[in-house]
């Protein structure tokens, strides 16, 4: 099943995490997405950068929440782009998470990592 854009965050079920784009291990709720932007906004001008962003899943879901958030990760695909025309606030760049000027503008970094081509979420 792939992810369907169209989706309010709370709309989601389960089923929307299975297959592809998976957010590894972690299904996150709308409050968890919800809680962690609440806790980035405790910086002033938050601007995330996710971090081995997978898929930019993850990424699109903070952006939902009003979040700036750059996703960085070496294996991102066409696919991932369909995430960036939804929100302004969303950028998803290939590069690689220790290139020293993804963290010049930002002042956060959120990461959920899994060594790439490893699962680990069973």
């Amino acid at each position: 099943m792939t992810f369907n854009l169209s989706k309010k965050l709370e709309e989601l079920s389960l089923a929307d995490f299975e297959g592809n784009p998976r957010a590894s291990s972690w299904i996150p709720r709308h409050s968890d997405i919800e809680k962690i932007v609440k806790y980035t906004n405790l910086v002033k001008k938050p601007r995330m950068l996710d971090a081995g962003c997978g898929n930019g899943f993850i990424s699109y879901l903070f952006s939902l929440e009003g979040a700036d958030v750059l996703g960085a990760d070496m294996g991102l695909t066409e696919e991932t782009k369909a995430y960036q025309t939804k929100d302004s606030k969303l950028k998803i760049v290939k590069n690689d998470i220790y290139a020293g000027e993804l963290y010049r503008d930002r002042n956060i970094v959120f990461n959920s990592w899994m060594p790439q081509g490893v699962d680990w979420s069973g």
